[in-house]
Formats: C-alpha cells, structure tokens, sequence
C-alpha cells in the first residue's frame, strides 16, 4: 500500500467526527431468568411499555416515558418493551442522560403485550428514523444493559449521515445480549469515554450489521469486551474501530468479523501511552473468524503512539486487498504471541476437537500488486505457529520503508507457508 493510497486510506477509517423499578436486586434477579422462561408476570416497580395504555396493563406508553420514570426512582430499573405498537416498531430516537450513581437500568424487548407478558422469541424493534440523534443516545455516567432489542435505521432512506444507532458517550457501562444494530448511516455504536472510562460488552448473540460506518466505532477512554457465542459483526465499512487510548478485549467464537470493508482497524493516535488490544478465540472447535472482508482483515495503523494488536487461535480466512497490514514505527502486530492473555484464551487448536481453520491463514486475495502480509514504516508482525497456505497476491510478505522511519520487519516462526500463489516474488525487504 502506497503511502498516498494510505493517507486516503486514514482519512477515511479514522475520521475526527464523533458525534428503576424492582427493589434493590429485583431487576437483576428478574432479567437472570428472563431469556429461560416463556413468559413473565410483572413485578412491582417494573415499568411495562405498551402503546394500549393503562386499561391494558401498561405503566407507560413510549419508551422514552419510561426512561424518564425510571430516572426518578430511587432504585435499580427494568423497562420490559412490548410489542404494543403500530406495525410493530417503536418509532423514537431515545435518550439517557446522567444516571444516578450506583442505579442501573435494564431494557428488554421481546413480549407480546403488557396483558400478556409472553416471550414471543424475537426482538423488539425500534428505529430512530431520520434525525441526526441518534437511535439511542447515552450521556453522562451510566450502566445500562439491552436485551431483546433491535435497534433499526433508515439507512438505506437517506437518513442524516450523523446518525448512528447506539450513542455512548460518558462514564460507565452498556451491555448488549440479543440486540440487532442495522442499517444506520453512521455508525452502528459509537463509544466515547469522557470523564471516565466508557465500557461497551456484547456478551452474546449480539449482530451489528450493515451500518454505512462502523460497526464499532470506540475512541478516547473506552474498551470494548466481546464474550460468548453467536455475536457477530458484518457488512460494515469496518468491522471495528478502535482509536487509542480505545482498547478491546475481544474472546469469541465462529463469524464475528465477516463480510465488512476491514475486519478491524486500530490506530495509537497522538501523545497516549502504549495500548494493547487482544482478539482471541475460546473455543477450538468453532474459532473465532476474521473472514471475508473486502478491503482487508486486520489494519494496525500507528505512526504516532504505541499500539499493539495481539491474536490469538483465529481463523484469517477469505479476506479480500490484504490479510495483515501494519503502518509506522509504534505498530506491534502480534499472531500467538506472548500477550497476558486471560485464562479464556488458553485452548489449544492441536487434536481432536481442533476445527481446521484454527490458527489459518487461507484463501485470501490480495489486489493487484498487493502484498498477503505487510509491514510499512517502522512496524513490526510477529507470526508464530500459523498455517499460511492457497492465498493469492503479488507477494506473501512485505517489509519496507516506504517512508520517514526505520525500515519493518516480520518474523515468521513455527509456520507453514505453502500452495501460495505469488506470480512475482514470494517476500519484498
């Protein structure tokens, strides 16, 4: 990659833009056993949303009525959205703002009406519409968990291109289980740590498809934690995003970074200390997959702050432009490395119970002139114990200094490199 093919190529990943209700552990004991029972009788305290009204059982008619009623109790809350509702969709753009310490707020979708509190086994759809606000926006301090919700734009309407579907910007934690982000002319999710740490977790069963942006876009003091099986993350212009000091804790398995412009995209920026990012499968009969995306798997841009990108057992498998690439003297790209990995990540892709794309790097297709693996400016890839085999490109590795810095470099260790189809020459220093 050029660097003039790069500077576009930044510009356009890393824009500047950003744009209560049972007592005490009610909620929580509620939502433990939610997603197990087919139905569920309202407790006390709990806000039920219908657009029937209060003849037919519900506290509220809108949701936004009932994040405004939860944020006047002194407890921790639980919203249950019905499908109540004209064709079915929840038509609000939605706001939390500065939620009281201590208190957290649980929305779930997925009932058949406020009579009849009915898992009906979908999700609940609300779509913000056209504005710039975004579908859900959270400011300020907050904990707040979404389950059973899918959280729909209108991209494909011509919505404001500012429009994303989940906002978080501000201190403290959003969890998603069971919640679709689609369609948005943004981003899907924009994390923004101000004043604290933002934290976002897909703990499972969480797809966040097809947004004109990212689908992940997380910057300043953020971290990004992806845990469990069945999320997956496809057909946007980036899979994920991560500007530092932004970080990611990704342990995961099958299809998660699928289909996409990149797979995943980080970038030390300015004066931050050092960051690490790991991405790691948990499984080894179903490893975690960066596959399929048609501008490149993994991109670790980092002229500027320290930046290191470790992963661990996945499968890197029918991407498209490159595999790897790296930029700048602060770029550590690191493939089963030593990374402190939490216990989660200690499997092993040898024997029986191994999928055999654990630990690949197969079947991808570089552009013309294109390198499989690239280190640029300074950066440097480690690759140890992966199985590089029927990829096509100009080359399988490339190291150089196209550049103001030190030349890069790439090890190779503990690897096959076969059946590769490379018309020119197989390495480039």
């Amino acid at each position: 990659m050029t660097p003039a093919i790069l500077r576009t190529f930044s510009r356009s990943l890393f824009p500047h833009r950003l744009q209560p209700l049972s007592a005490n552990r009610l909620a929580a004991a509620i939502l433990c056993s939610l997603f197990a029972a087919t139905s569920l009788d309202a407790a006390e305290g709990t806000i039920v949303v219908g657009s029937s009204g209060a003849s037919a059982g519900c506290t509220e008619t809108t949701i936004q009525a009932a994040i405004d009623r939860a944020r006047n109790l002194d407890a921790d809350a639980t919203i249950i959205v019905t499908d109540d509702v004209a064709d079915g969709v929840w038509r609000e753009a939605l706001r939390i703002e500065n939620m009281h310490a201590g208190r957290s707020l649980e929305i779930v979708g997925g009932f058949n009406s406020c009579s009849d509190l009915t898992r009906n086994g979908g999700r609940t759809r609300v779509d913000g519409g056209d504005s710039a606000m975004s579908a859900l926006n959270i400011v300020g301090r907050a904990d707040v968990t979404l389950r059973g919700l899918a959280i729909e734009g209108s991209a494909i309407n011509g919505s404001s291109p500012a429009s994303s579907g989940i906002s978080f910007e501000g201190r403290g934690r959003l969890e998603l289980a069971a919640v679709t982000v689609s369609n948005h002319a943004g981003a899907g999710i924009e994390l923004h740590g101000r004043h604290g740490e933002a934290q976002l977790e897909l703990t499972g069963d969480v797809e966040v498809a097809d947004n004109a942006a990212s689908g992940i876009d997380a910057r300043s003091s953020s971290l990004l934690t992806i845990r469990g099986d069945g999320n997956t993350i496809r057909g946007n212009n980036i899979g994920v995003l991560l500007q530092s000091p932004a970080t990611a804790d990704i342990g995961a398995t099958g299809d998660l970074l699928v289909n996409n412009g990149i797979g995943i995209a980080a970038r030390g920026m300015g004066s931050t200390p050092s960051r690490t990012t790991r991405v790691y499968s948990t499984d080894p009969a179903n490893p975690l997959a960066i596959a399929g995306n048609v501008l490149g798997g993994i991109v670790l841009d980092s002229p500027e702050a320290p930046y290191r990108m470790c992963i661990k057992n996945v499968a890197i498998v029918e991407n498209d432009a490159f595999a790897l690439y790296a930029n700048g003297r602060n770029a550590r790209l690191e493939i089963n490395g030593d990374c402190d990995y939490p216990t989660a990540a200690a499997i092993s892709c040898s024997g029986p119970s191994a999928h055999s794309e654990c630990n690949t790097l197969s079947g991808n297709g570089a552009t013309a002139d294109q390198p499989l693996i690239e280190a640029l400016d300074g950066a440097h890839i480690a690759i140890d114990g992966m199985d590089i085999r029927a990829n096509v490109a100009s080359m399988v590795l490339s190291a150089s200094a196209a550049g103001k810095w030190e030349k890069s470099s790439i090890d190779v260790t503990n690897s096959d490199v076969d059946a590769n189809a490379t018309p020119g020459r197989a390495l480039r220093h």
